[in-house]
């Protein structure tokens, strides 16, 4: 630990003063959009981080252990333990492989840099499980999640108003789950090859189920393997907003956003790009908003089963439109032989510059 206290130092200096004002710079990577949040700019209604901060560096094998700055914690889940409602507990940089990181307390989890601060779950395989409304997770890299049970990924959320920002999600069998939740916010993450080796139908990059009101929003999600299923999967999930992402895939087997039983959505200035299966696929699926959008180089780049009153307005199909862009789905079961069209009335003639 000596030859980093210098750094460590300043770094807890920082985040001391800023702590004191109520504040905590991007540099440490809480609350990037912080002033917006006060000034009530987003529907996210969380905590601003305010009380104890906890402090873990697994540099510190030897111990004493008691989280604070002179005796960190080594290990994350000690810092969640030590923690109470309101409290941060700061990572920093290192490799933390732990079988499972609990949070049942609505706290802020904060890595020091999110390409150095490594939560690795091989040989343990349960990622962060949070239970607790008013959780922020900022800063990590969460890699190889493997397990098969339902419920667990990269990361997973049963909790409200929780925020999960600037994190790198890698190599899991399924990146992030959302079950049962709403007011979620998912922004400004790295999705990179999520999959499970060998069943490819079983991988999701990041998936809602009975979860509305969320936000999904400033993501890039890269797929160049085909064992990735879905890339964003909502199963009954109503009354989110997909917007501003970049999904990147090169597989005719991915599908880059795919609604089942999921009403009332809005997917608009997302970038669908490099050989998608399907771009955006609805079943049973009604009164959704697709507008926007770019699609390009995609197999199918739309199509639908059984959903109705679905608006398309304004996308951009892989080339410059004057006509309006029949959309072709089914009326019955998705594989039935009876046709339907949705249209696009005003595509549009230039892809957009989205920028992530």
């Amino acid at each position: 630990m000596t030859n980093n206290i210098f750094k460590k130092s300043l770094v807890i200096g920082i985040i001391i003063l800023f702590v004191g004002a109520g504040v905590i710079p991007s540099t440490v990577g809480t609350y990037e959009k912080i002033q917006d949040l006060k000034e009530g700019k987003t529907p996210f209604k969380g905590f601003i981080p305010s009380g104890t901060t906890w402090y873990v560096d697994d540099d510190n094998t030897e111990g004493p252990w008691d989280g604070t700055q002179e005796h960190p914690f080594q290990h994350i889940q000690d810092g969640v333990y030590a923690a109470s409602d309101g409290d941060t507990v700061f990572v920093f940089n290192g490799m933390y492989s732990e079988d499972i990181i609990m949070v049942n307390k609505s706290i802020s989890l904060i890595g020091e840099d999110k390409e150095t601060t490594i939560i690795d779950e091989t040989g343990f395989k349960q990622g962060i499980y949070i239970t607790a409304d008013n959780v922020n997770i900022s800063g990590f890299t969460i890699k190889n999640v493997n397990v098969e049970w339902w419920d667990r990924s990269g990361i997973t959320i049963k909790g409200n108003n929780t925020r999960v920002s600037n994190n790198i999600i890698t190599n899991n069998r399924r990146g992030m789950l959302l079950y049962k939740v709403s007011k979620v916010i998912i922004e400004d993450n790295l999705f990179l090859e999520n999959l499970n080796i060998g069943v490819f139908q079983d991988s999701y990059n990041l998936q809602l189920e009975k979860s509305n009101d969320n936000i999904i929003s400033g993501n890039n999600f890269i797929n160049e393997k085909t064992n990735v299923f879905i890339c964003i999967d909502l199963i009954d999930s109503d009354n989110n907003q997909i917007y501003n992402n970049s999904l990147t895939g090169s597989s005719q087997y991915v599908n880059a956003i795919y609604l089942t039983g999921s009403d009332n959505n809005i997917i608009r200035y997302n970038d669908i790009v490099d050989g998608y299966r399907i771009g955006i696929g609805l079943v049973e699926s009604n009164r959704n908003k697709i507008h926007q959008n770019n699609f390009m180089d995609c197999f199918i780049k739309a199509t639908f089963s059984r959903s109705h009153f679905n608006k398309w307005n304004h996308n951009y199909w892989g080339r410059s439109r004057i006509l309006p862009k029949p959309i072709l789905g089914r009326v019955g079961p998705f594989m039935s032989l009876i046709p339907w069209f949705n249209i696009d009335w005003r595509p549009a003639k230039e892809p957009y510059d989205i920028i992530i």
